[in-house]
């Protein structure tokens, strides 16, 4: 997906793990605005305080789909970004993608013909986009995936040394103690960023 200085992003659930990481790899393609969401003011305040996130959403107080529209002129935004898993989010996230434009979501378990969120991309006349690469491994297309793997990180590893790409640690625990957090993280209190497990 091609993301330049023309480019308006939504990503729900931008203090999640993988929420977080793509805040910043929007801004540091060039996006031309980064819209995002979050529940907690904690949240929101790393968002704009130290990643730079203008448009933050508190979808515990604001109506999503309104904010986005407000923010954007009415027209939607040109990508949308999901990888919440959240059927709730997906409901209001595909009213933000604006005609022409792409709704991705994260796996290969949303999104299907029929579904509603499906429907909904259809209605807006946008294109729903399964991020989905794990699908490809076993195919012909293996050997580019493997390569597509390696540049993208490589890519990562070099923002994070420059300085552009900044992980946020939540916390560090021991394999015995996963279960609690896994548990968190599925009730949707894991807190901001990620949970690196030490295995040594």
């Amino acid at each position: 997906m091609d993301i330049d200085s023309s480019t308006s992003v939504f990503i729900p659930g931008g203090s999640g793990g993988v929420g977080h990481f793509s805040v910043q790899i929007a801004r540091i393609r060039g996006a031309k605005q980064v819209i995002t969401s979050a529940s907690k003011e904690d949240g929101i305040q790393i968002l704009k305080d130290q990643y730079q996130i203008k448009d933050v959403i508190n979808h515990s107080k604001e109506n999503v789909v309104d904010r986005v529209l407000e923010l954007t002129g009415g027209q939607g935004v040109d990508v949308v970004y999901d990888s919440t898993y959240l059927q709730s989010s997906f409901e209001k996230s595909t009213k933000t993608v604006k005609e022409g434009g792409s709704w991705i979501v994260l796996g290969p378990f949303f999104g299907k013909e029929g579904s509603a969120e499906a429907k909904n991309v259809a209605q807006r006349k946008a294109k729903l986009v399964h991020a989905n690469l794990g699908g490809y491994w076993l195919g012909p297309e293996r050997a580019q995936l493997k390569t597509f793997f390696q540049n993208s990180l490589s890519q990562g590893a070099k923002w994070i040394e420059e300085g552009k790409l900044k992980p946020y640690i939540n916390q560090t625990i021991k394999l015995e103690e996963v279960q609690n957090p896994l548990d968190q993280l599925k009730q949707g209190k894991g807190g901001f960023g990620k949970i690196v497990v030490k295995l040594l």
